[in-house]
């Protein structure tokens, strides 16, 4: 009988503790959604890597270097595939993230989401402001390392109120695109990786840390004396 009552109050305390997780994370991200973004990075970086190598086989001239007309107009191609990339990413995440809350009975909205997001925006607006500058002054070549770093601080940021998971994430996009600096030239490729693959790995280390087992969080009921 004194265990069947330990066993039952050890299960109170963690029916408590998840639910005061809840309370303070937003845990209703899905492992999915990093998944499914990764995903929409790869075909983007495969269809960016064609549009790179046209204008080579057009106009690629004897000194090394892109006419000025065709690299005008890769820039402006690569920038349009970056927006729709973005947009895609953000709504496959957004996907899955509102089916695993509406799963868990949790709304999508609320004030560890609301923080969570809030946290994210402001560097990545601070980032995108700065980049939009640079690209101003023609200077394009760091606008690789830099949405990749960017991107990293956004989800260091954002990691207090949700997975603790998100801010190795953010970590790894840090350190590659401080990688990125000196690698100047191979953005795509690092894009590929922090984007893509990253998001992929990250995405199923989540879903096997997180989702794998997770269970209902077991509503406590109030005594009605």
């Amino acid at each position: 009988m004194d265990d069947n009552l330990r066993a039952g109050t050890l299960q109170d305390v963690q029916d408590i503790k998840r639910l005061m997780q809840r309370s303070s994370r937003f845990t209703s991200l899905s492992a999915w959604s990093f998944t499914g973004a990764g995903v929409v990075a790869l075909i983007s970086a495969l269809i960016g890597r064609y549009l790179f190598f046209l204008p080579y086989y057009r106009s690629y001239n004897t000194r090394g270097a892109f006419m000025a007309g065709d690299f005008a107009e890769l820039k402006t191609q690569l920038l349009v595939l970056s927006f729709i990339t973005l947009i895609m990413a953000a709504g496959v995440a957004a996907l899955f993230t509102w089916r695993k809350a509406r799963r868990q009975g949790q709304s999508l909205w609320e004030y560890s989401s609301r923080q969570a997001a809030w946290q994210f925006a402001i560097p990545m607006a601070a980032g995108a402001v700065f980049l939009l500058g640079m690209l101003r002054y023609d200077e394009w070549r760091f606008i690789a390392p830099g949405c990749l770093v960017f991107y990293g601080l956004s989800m260091v940021a954002a990691s207090r109120f949700t997975l603790g998971a998100v801010r190795w994430l953010g970590f790894g996009m840090i350190l590659l695109g401080l990688l990125n600096m000196f690698y100047i030239g191979y953005g795509l490729y690092f894009w590929t990786l922090g984007f893509g693959v990253l998001h992929i790995v990250f995405g199923l280390i989540i879903w096997f840390r997180y989702e794998r087992n997770e269970k209902p969080v077991v509503a406590i009921a109030k005594d009605p004396l």
